[in-house]
């Protein structure tokens, strides 16, 4: 049972990471549209950075004992 919650609230904050990954990458990617700037890499960076910690997070997911007594 405890280990369903953890992986629950672990797959929460992947989740949390890969949506703010995208809005960076977003930021990044239209904001250069509006003010003619060049992209701003750091935030492409940070972006990809939020995207990999998510993966991370995904690989502490705990096996979850599935046999029924």
């Amino acid at each position: 049972m405890l280990a369903e919650v953890v992986n629950e609230r672990l797959k929460y904050l992947a989740g949390l990471c890969n949506g703010l990954a995208l809005g960076f990458i977003g930021f990044s990617l239209i904001r250069p549209l509006t003010d003619g700037d060049s992209p701003a890499w750091r935030y492409v960076a940070g972006g990809f950075a939020l995207h990999a910690l998510g993966h991370y997070i995904l690989g502490m997911l705990r096996e979850e004992n599935t046999d029924v007594a």
